[in-house]
């Protein structure tokens, strides 16, 4: 190739040796340069190469920008199809990731539509999945119906009624709850700390004047034990026409320590139009004349064996007699050094006396009774 396009270039230098150069020639002296002949060329083939290299590079990517210009004239001829097609299969695919966000497991708080508030408090305390108990009677609770729950003690009854309290509770209005001890309102009261809900604790064996102040606040959740409440509605210091929801915790507790015509009194004394929900380990018959009397149509809901103990809890009686009492139970105390233990008395006096005689056997102990205040 290089060989012919050298002699095409002699044969067409020669001619103009024979003829007069024109004025712009004279400028350029095409004329007298010399002519080239075969035995120059391998010293020319480096010139000539690079000016075919080029060609051939443009040749083979000649194929492929004849690919592009085809891809781009279907693209063209097809733009309303791909693109209808693309948002057909955009709207697909965002329909499936909106499914896959808003899938929740079905045994958790969060499959059952609370507010963020509330389980944004959920997850701070680490909650996330229901018991049984509070996966049967909160979403009869959010419906606004009556809830009769029936679980040993230890199933979670707590937020059973307070996640529905926090759910639902109208502005101003009030939540009653009754509780059989102090220890029971305390446990309850920090549940409504943890949920964010203003309270107040009305419970006996504490100063009056700072129950005052908190029932004059308006508080949206009142727990109290039956007996300090009545002491408010005496003074007329409890806003019990407020109360939108009651709820009777440990129902049964509260009927064994005698609060029965105290509860009797409480509920004759709050709005007919309300919700009630009450919680129990047991179905005495007294319960159920108080279900009749102040529940309407109640949800219920029995979980496990109820009148017995949590599984959990190890049971065990030690018969002995009233002199070796104290030997038996530093004995017990000794075969069980981890945690704290809880020791009941019949008595205040037998409660500062067993006090007394742990810390003289270096036990650390305190007494909680009627005659102490929190």
């Amino acid at each position: 190739m290089s060989e012919t396009t050298i002699e095409s270039a002699s044969e067409k230098t020669a001619p103009t040796l024979d003829t007069a150069p024109t004025e712009a020639e004279a400028v350029t002296p095409a004329a007298e340069e010399p002519e080239m002949n075969l035995a120059e060329a391998p010293e020319m083939s480096p010139v000539v190469e690079p000016e075919a290299a080029p060609v051939e590079a443009e040749a083979e990517e000649a194929p492929e920008m004849q690919e592009e210009a085809v891809m781009a004239a279907d693209s063209e001829d097809g733009e309303e199809m791909s693109d209808e097609d693309g948002r057909l299969d955009d709207a697909w695919n965002e329909g499936d990731d909106m499914e896959e966000e808003d899938e929740e497991p079905a045994n958790t708080f969060a499959a059952m539509g609370l507010n963020d508030r509330v389980l944004r408090s959920l997850d701070k305390a680490s909650i996330y999945h229901p018991t049984p108990i509070q996966a049967e009677a909160i979403p009869a609770a959010l419906e606004g119906r009556d809830v009769l729950g029936l679980a040993q003690t230890g199933t979670g009854k707590t937020l059973a009624f307070m996640i529905p309290i926090a759910e639902k509770l109208g502005k101003g209005r009030t939540a009653l709850i009754l509780t059989p001890t102090r220890e029971l309102a305390a446990q309850i009261a920090e549940t409504a700390q943890m949920l964010k809900l203003k309270h107040a604790v009305i419970i006996g064996g504490a100063p009056m004047r700072p129950q005052l102040s908190a029932l004059a606040s308006r508080p949206s959740i009142i727990v109290a034990t039956p007996g300090r409440l009545e002491d408010h509605m005496a003074r007329g210091t409890a806003p019990l026409h407020l109360v939108d929801i009651a709820v009777l915790d440990e129902a049964d507790r509260m009927l064994d320590m005698g609060f029965a015509p105290a509860i009797r009194r409480i509920m004759d004394a709050v709005p007919e139009a309300r919700q009630t929900m009450l919680f129990s380990a047991t179905m005495p018959d007294e319960i159920s004349s108080l279900a009749d009397d102040y529940m309407n149509e109640p949800a219920r809901f029995d979980i496990g064996e109820t009148g017995k103990p949590v599984d959990l809890i190890h049971q065990e009686v030690v018969y002995t007699r009233s002199d070796d009492k104290h030997d038996h139970l530093l004995r017990l105390l000794d075969e069980n050094p981890d945690g704290p233990v809880l020791v009941f008395t019949r008595t205040r006096h037998g409660a500062r006396k067993l006090a007394a005689m742990l810390r003289s056997c270096d036990h650390s102990a305190a007494e909680i009774h009627s005659d102490r205040t929190l």
